[in-house]
């Protein structure tokens, strides 16, 4: 209700300033309209949330942590920093930035993939993991089976370093701090 009396107010100040009339009627429609669509997009976000916490007491603490991965899993978006092919051209060895959103800090992330396959939203990094920074890694290939990673990686957060991904070897180079 006022909503609808500010807009009464504020609209003939403002349609005498652009010198055309506005239907008062329109505009009081589409704020209640407005109102009605909010509320209803709050309770569907109440039922689905009421709906996954019944549904994770029923189903127990596996259903539950798949249902959270893949809510978690959608909400996040994936920067592709840079990539590197291998020589033989088969794989590439991509580094890319992970952000979950505001909840969270960027992990810094190196995956090795296939030429052909594309990195996506969902994608976690497969070979090496960094927390709570944007940090840029290099990567760059020995031959066509081995891959180093070279940074100053002793002063990060690591949440995942593999030696060997899919038959590539994978050597860490730790550089000094400058």
């Amino acid at each position: 209700m006022r909503l609808a009396v500010a807009v009464r107010f504020a609209v003939p100040m403002f349609s005498t300033q652009i010198g055309r009339k506005v239907n008062l009627d329109s505009l009081r429609m589409n704020t209640e309209s407005l109102s009605k669509s909010f509320l209803k997009g709050l309770r569907l976000w109440i039922v689905v949330s009421l709906a996954f916490v019944v549904g994770c007491l029923a189903l127990g603490p596996v259903a539950c942590n798949l249902i959270s991965t893949l809510l978690h899993q959608s909400m996040c978006g994936n920067d592709l920093v840079k990539q590197k092919i291998s020589p033989n051209g088969q794989r590439k060895a991509v580094v890319f930035l992970r952000n979950c959103g505001a909840t969270s800090a960027y992990e810094t992330n190196v995956s090795i993939l296939g030429n052909n396959e594309a990195l996506s939203d969902n994608d976690e990094g497969n070979t090496f993991s960094i927390l709570d920074g944007a940090w840029f890694i290099d990567a760059k290939w020995e031959d066509d089976s081995t891959l180093h990673i070279v940074d100053e990686l002793s002063k990060y957060r690591i949440y995942l370093q593999e030696n060997n991904y899919q038959g590539v070897k994978v050597k860490y180079e730790v550089r000094g701090s400058k």
